[in-house]
């Protein structure tokens, strides 16, 4: 039999086996007071100083743990006291270690409460020594010393938290996960250490291992939830327009339509359970312009690891374009001018009022306006919009006379856009022979340029041609200027030519011959001229023809109405007792035109100038000409 050699030292025991081939030997941590060996022997002794505790006699189960057992073989010394070393028969290192955390593969543990159990093994074939380390053990029940927090603040931050376990008895020490516990929690799964992250309230079951024994439980352990205020950005519209709608735009810091200010450790809305939304208060359609502050509040959104604060976002309501460039031309404002007064029913087509000498009244026609943008709604006057009144050419400010006005549309208060200007006239009535049988009326107006339209025609005198007066015809009616007018029907008409203005180039480049003039009374009230009393008239000093029955007829008796038109032929040879008007069938007399192009302007039936004239129908110095 091999010798058994005891040795007890300061932490260590070592034990000799016997020199059998294959000699199994179960170590058992000291539950029962020994270190049992598998033939029965048992080994006792007493506890030395240290750390380091051997075996003892009877110990107290929970005050020790098998920390470590080293097998080496043993060093025979013999009688001379010579180094021998037997070899064994199944090699193996010089020391080999048995401890909790490296173990060779041979070796199979059954794990206890605190990483006591059995270590089973063969020895070698070879006298070897074993070591075993007993650590004194510390109890997690019920032990204040222990103690179990989270790691990092108390606030929710996006981050992975810490498992902190310390003994802070007697120093403190902090304990490793796997070495001297483990863990369980009722609300994380997996590797809880490592998922430690969103807020809530935790309670951990720490287990002792190696030194540590039994079982601590920890709750109440609190990762507050973060503040998170989410606010909608301020946005504005136009008077009229629905509300602005708020979009979430997911995974987007900041977001399109809200800000976020909170958001931890990088993250972005997608953390949110439930998203915003938005309600704008008290503000509608018809709110008027201005800045709605706290209108727009956010609501509704949940999230986990966040207490959130729903924040307000103002509304800007500006004024409505409705007439300006950047507008669709179908969509801009439309103005429509009108009149009430049966009396000027020709108005709403023609945008003119027909004058009354006898009965000056104002004229201002009624302005509609609608927003087509917004389904042809209409607007208010003197809310919406106001409306000046203003003279374009002739007339007066009170608006009661002849004349060419406009009114202009300003958008106000809700409303904005360039202004619309609109025109009307006030024309005076322009009245033809009332005969049927007779066609011609000298005419005469010093004030007023009109148009003439279809129903009469219009002609300047340009000279006397033995006993005919040579004519032009003109397509306006020139101020100042005495014309002769000519009906082509027998019928009797009045007609309310339009006004044109003074720059209108129709009226440029021609006259009536100087022969041909109008009487103008210079008095206040127009006062007839009595040629019967004129003693230069019966005289013969002075010789005028007045248009009688479609001729100018010889007159030294009668009266001339002011503002009539007669021939004065004094000293002139003329002696004739009458003068035809001479005008073709048509009114439109046949000219070259290599001597005019450069020294005349020429203008279309439209009257629109023509730079270079061709073949066709023109307009120059207000007669009509024919080019071949």
């Amino acid at each position: 039999m091999n010798k058994i050699h005891r040795l007890i030292s300061l932490g260590a025991i070592l034990l000799m086996a016997t020199n059998i081939l294959a000699y199994n030997i179960t170590i058992t941590a000291p539950v029962n007071g020994t270190l049992t060996l598998s033939d029965g022997t048992s080994l006792t002794g007493t506890a030395s100083a240290g750390d380091i505790v051997t075996l003892i006699a009877t110990p107290t189960p929970s005050l020790y743990y098998l920390q470590e057992i080293v097998i080496e073989p043993v060093i025979d010394l013999g009688d001379a006291q010579a180094p021998i070393k037997r070899a064994p028969s199944i090699p193996i290192p010089s020391k080999m270690f048995i401890n909790k955390t490296t173990r060779p593969t041979e070796f199979a543990e059954k794990v206890a409460q605190n990483y006591g159990g059995s270590y089973t093994f063969t020895m070698p074939d070879a006298d070897v020594s074993i070591t075993a380390t007993f650590l004194s053990t510390t109890d997690f029940d019920g032990n204040d010393h222990i103690t179990v927090t989270i790691g990092g603040t108390g606030t929710y931050n996006g981050t992975i938290r810490s498992l902190v376990v310390k003994n802070t008895m007697p120093s403190e020490v902090t304990l490793e996960e796997g070495t001297d516990f483990l863990i369980t929690s009722q609300q994380l799964e997996g590797n809880i250490v490592g998922s430690i992250k969103d807020a809530g309230t935790y309670s951990f079951t720490i287990r002792g291992i190696g030194v540590y024994r039994n079982s601590k439980t920890v709750g109440g352990l609190v990762i507050n939830k973060a503040p998170l205020t989410i606010t909608p950005k301020n946005k504005s519209r136009q008077y009229r327009d629905a509300n602005p709608t708020y979009t979430i735009t997911l995974s987007t810091n900041p977001d399109r339509d809200f800000e976020y200010s909170g958001l931890q450790n990088g993250e972005t809305n997608e953390v949110l359970s439930t998203q915003p939304t938005v309600n704008i208060v008290d503000v509608n359609e018809n709110s008027g312009v201005g800045t709605y502050s706290d209108k727009v509040e956010a609501t509704g959104a949940t999230a986990n690891n966040y207490i959130i604060t729903h924040g307000k976002g103002t509304l800007t309501i500006t004024r409505r374009d409705v007439n300006s460039s950047n507008i669709a031309e179908s969509n801009r404002a439309q103005a429509t001018l009108s009149e009430v007064n049966a009396t000027y029913a020709d108005f709403n087509t023609d945008h003119y009022y027909k004058y009354d000498s006898s009965n000056e009244v104002t004229h201002q026609p009624t302005v509609s306006v609608i927003d087509p943008s917004d389904g042809n709604k209409v607007l208010t006057l003197n809310t919406d919009y106001s409306v000046a009144y203003a003279v374009e050419a002739y007339g007066d400010a009170s608006c009661q006379t002849p004349g060419m006005y406009t009114a202009s549309v300003t958008f106000i208060n809700n409303y904005q856009g360039n202004p619309i200007v609109k025109k009307y006239q006030i024309r005076k009535e322009v009245t033809l022979n009332s005969s049927s049988n007779y066609q011609w009326r000298t005419f005469y107006d010093k004030t007023y340029n009109m148009e003439v339209i279809d129903g009469f025609r219009a002609f300047s005198v340009h000279g006397i041609n033995d006993n005919a007066v040579m004519l032009d015809e003109r397509t306006v009616i020139k101020a100042g200027m005495p014309m002769l007018l000519f009906k082509p029907g027998t019928t009797y008409a009045g007609f309310y030519p339009p006004l044109i203005a003074p720059s209108d180039g129709r009226l440029n480049g021609w006259s009536s011959d100087a022969k041909y003039k109008c009487y103008v009374d210079g008095g206040g009230d127009p006062i007839p001229w009595d040629l019967n009393n004129d003693a230069e008239i019966t005289g013969g000093t002075t010789k005028i023809w007045i248009l009688v029955d479609d001729k100018f007829v010889r007159s030294k008796s009668g009266t001339l109405g002011a503002g009539k038109c007669y021939l004065d032929l004094t000293g002139t040879t003329y002696n004739a007792p009458m003068f035809n008007l001479g005008i073709n069938p048509t009114g439109i007399d046949e000219i070259e035109v290599r001597d005019m192009r450069t020294d005349h302007q020429f203008y279309d039936l439209s009257g629109r100038r023509v730079m270079n004239p061709t073949k066709g129908l023109y307009i120059v110095n207000g007669k009509k000409i024919i080019i071949k």
